[in-house]
């Protein structure tokens, strides 16, 4: 069952990224084209299959269509990473990275932290 919400990943590629990324569509969470991945390439073989997702490396148009947020990028990439996502959603996955950490580099008070693994 759909919702009628976009989701995207920013670091979507990786491990973690990729498993998540299969979770939500393989599970109907949002439709394909209700979702974003974005990585530094700005291409995503891992998510040929699913028709519809689109995939970038500019991580300002995904914020732009995106409700929901996913961070997924190293953590200590994200030091380097400033991302204005006022009113949006962010659940991040980034070991050590604190709420306040978050807040300050999105931009958003709308935090959420998740600590998973792809096994």
């Amino acid at each position: 069952m759909t919702q009628n919400n976009t989701i995207g990943i920013i670091g979507g590629s990786g491990m973690l990224g990729a498993a998540i990324t299969s979770a939500i569509l393989e599970g109907g969470v949002v439709d394909p084209s209700a979702f974003w991945l974005s990585n530094t390439r700005g291409v995503a073989p891992e998510v040929a299959r699913f028709a519809g997702v689109t995939v970038t490396h500019d991580n300002d148009a995904l914020i732009a269509a995106c409700d929901t947020i996913i961070l997924c990028t190293p953590p200590a990439q994200f030091a380097h990473v400033r991302l204005r996502a006022e009113g949006k959603l962010i659940i991040s996955v980034m070991a050590g990275v604190t709420v306040e950490q978050l807040k300050t580099q999105t931009g958003t008070a709308r935090i959420m932290r998740a600590m998973c693994s792809p096994a």
